[in-house]
């Protein structure tokens, strides 16, 4: 009796798994495919604007309003949608139940902004357009609730990759996340290119097919554990690509220019703004929506930050999630704000460029914090260009455009690679001990030079940091010109020295584990006051204030950490070494208070410029002779550890594991 009970309750819980999902959520899903048909429709037959576009770029709700056939075809098409995901809710809540999970109830929200969308667009057409008030007031709406559906419409597609051990959900959630990351990037300064918003109306009407196929499935492709899918490793590998390559567009189309025949890169806050009496013009040289559309797929990217398994985590040789926790939420909301202050910069309204600073500041905000999450778990390859890339990035008025088309490109290419190593070996990381150690002592290397004059001096006019920026590295390039990349290559050294570190202190407990890299990575964002600054002489004194200030935020947090590796290498039973690395950080940590307390009474007064020069002089031998101490700790925990003799896994990916 007994077994028969038995045998009948697993025939009932394989009949339970090979149920389809919800018939009635992947109705939802042609609705949606509808509303991509309807777009592609009339792009193809009318001369309406594509609809949805508004939503990303609320300059031109002016013209959208003016054209009543725009605001009728625009209604349908959010109607659809809208129809789509209200039938997709009941799924969303049986999906909720099954993953005991509270992310699927996002779906709610994205409907309820959905319908709010709807309402906006339909009464766009009872605005008076030739009210500039009216206008104005529409087009701030648009600037509200825009960005907001952009919001939740990410994270709901998110959805679809975390929960599916199919390919159904990795393509529904990626085409659904990518529509309106790839329809922003068809707009020109003069209109919209119609390949780009019938590619975007596509991607849209195959991922909603795609997320049918996802509720029609049977319901044993959703998974059990909390760890993430293969698909969906997979997907966090590919969105990283794809996201890098939407934000190409945004770093090559407009921010590019040539100033005393020199080619520059603008940072993407730059706005040019012509004010009368009667009017308010801003001119970009990026469009908002292209930074905007970046930001839409890095929250999309960030969002699907892989929950690895312990099988997954002994094989891939470290000891926690890559991205979790504070890091990733950070770079959630920091991407989150960025969409929103895209979308505020997008209206043309005056008073638009307020936050102008966040569409440089957001992305390179995300960039900094990943690559700090990888290099602190000894993902150098990964993480290091994120790092080197961010700080060019938020570097103005300008920085050399060699620059950032090296540091980006290497972040491609980085990414690429990563993401055929989540489809190949299925790891979402590369962990090498040995490049941890070397970048650390290379880093430390470069900033010491620099300190040192080691790469030239620059003209005496802007003492006392021309020692330590060389203005005039680079020949036939003047000198305002290449300034702020100089003095941003010597703030890099020293972040990436502080966020490769991080990895030696990965897997040891020690305090303060991914401090150093976090606060180096927030503390970067301070790049951009060196823009502020007119004159090169003016920027050097705000860089060599805000290198100084870092290195003395991390001073004690580099200290703490070799006198961790000291003890360890103690412990491994190499005692001159050990007691060498021990007593060298001590003694760092005197010298240090002697040197801030002799700073503290030269500057209680009005020091003369010897005596600046004597504080200087007194900060170069305790930087110099820290950074020398350092390699050398550095060096013997990378031989006494281990670290040196760990590198690539060319074996060792995970079979037949979801």
């Amino acid at each position: 009796m007994a077994q028969a009970f038995s045998s009948r309750e697993l025939s009932v819980a394989e009949e339970n798994l090979n149920r389809r999902l919800d018939k009635l959520a992947g109705v939802g899903g042609l609705f949606g495919a509808a509303a991509a048909a309807l777009g592609l429709i009339a792009l193809l037959t009318t001369d309406v604007m594509p609809l949805g576009i508004v939503l990303l770029y609320p300059k031109l709700g002016a013209s959208f309003v003016a054209y009543q056939q725009s605001v009728l075809y625009s209604t349908a098409f959010f109607g659809l949608l809208a129809v789509g995901l209200l039938l997709q809710l009941r799924g969303f809540r049986r999906l909720g139940g099954i993953l005991e999970s509270s992310l699927p109830s996002i779906a709610f929200a994205t409907c309820i902004a959905a319908l709010v969308v709807l309402f906006t667009i339909y009464t766009g057409a009872s605005v008076n357009s030739s009210s500039i008030t009216a206008v104005r007031n529409y087009i701030t709406t648009l600037s509200m609730v825009g960005p907001i559906f952009v919001i939740l419409w990410q994270l709901n597609s998110v959805v679809y990759v975390s929960s599916s051990k199919s390919n159904y959900g990795l393509s529904a959630g990626l085409l659904n996340g990518f529509f309106l990351a790839v329809l922003p990037l068809s707009l020109t300064q003069d209109g919209f290119l119609v390949i780009g918003v019938a590619a975007a109306y596509a991607i849209l009407l195959v991922g909603q097919l795609m997320a049918s196929m996802y509720w029609w499935a049977p319901r044993k492709h959703i998974k059990e554990y909390a760890r993430s899918t293969d698909p969906a490793k997979f997907g966090f590998g590919l969105s990283g690509f794809l996201a890098f390559l939407v934000g190409a567009i945004a770093t090559f189309n407009g921010p590019v220019v040539l100033i005393q025949g020199v080619q520059v890169w603008r940072p993407w806050w730059t706005v040019a703004i012509v004010e009368t009496p009667t009017t308010w013009t801003a001119t970009w040289a990026t469009l908002p929506p292209y930074v905007g559309a970046f930001l839409a797929a890095m929250l999309f990217w960030v969002m699907l930050g892989p929950k690895l398994g312990a099988r997954e985590l002994r094989a891939s040789e470290i000891s926690e999630d890559i991205v979790r926790g504070g890091i990733k939420y950070l770079s959630v909301f920091l991407a989150a704000f960025g969409v929103i202050a895209a979308g505020q910069s997008g209206t043309g309204l005056q008073g638009s460029n307020e936050l102008a600073v966040f569409l440089t500041m957001c992305p390179a905000a995300v960039m900094l914090l990943m690559g700090s999450a990888y290099a602190r778990s000894t993902d150098i390859v990964t993480g290091i260009p994120l790092v080197i890339a961010a700080v060019f990035m938020l570097v103005g008025p300008y920085v050399l455009a060699s620059v950032i088309t090296v540091s980006y490109g290497l972040v491609i290419i980085t990414q690429g690679t990563l993401m055929v190593e989540t489809r190949v070996r299925r790891f979402t990381h590369f962990s090498q001990m040995f490049l941890t150690v070397i970048f650390s002592i290379a880093a430390s290397v470069l900033f010491v030079l620099f300190m040192l004059g080691g790469f030239g001096s620059g003209p005496p006019a802007i003492w006392p940091t021309n020692r330590w920026f060389n203005v005039e590295l680079l020949a036939g390039i003047p000198p305002a010109i290449q300034g702020p990349t100089i003095m941003a290559a010597v703030l890099a050294c020293l972040l990436v020295r502080n966020v490769a570190l991080e990895g030696f202190g990965y897997g040891r407990a020690y305090r303060g584990g991914g401090v150093l890299g976090g606060i180096s990575a927030l503390f970067a964002l301070m790049i951009v006051m060196i823009s502020s600054n007119e004159t090169v002489s003016h920027q050097a004194l705000t860089t060599a204030a805000l290198t100084f200030a870092l290195y003395a935020l991390s001073f004690v947090m580099v200290l703490s950490l070799n006198l961790s590796l000291g003890s360890d290498i103690l412990q491994k039973g190499h005692q001159v070494e050990g007691q060498y690395v021990r007593v060298a950080a001590a003694a760092g940590l005197l010298a240090g208070v002697f040197v801030a307390l002799y700073a503290f009474y030269v500057f209680s007064g009005f020091p003369s410029a010897q005596a600046v020069a004597g504080v200087i002089t007194s900060l170069m031998i305790l930087v110099v002779g820290i950074e020398i101490t350092s390699i050398l700790t550095w060096v013997s925990a990378g031989a006494r550890l281990g670290m040196l003799t760990q590198g690539f896994k060319v074996r060792g990916g995970l079979k037949g594991e979801s």
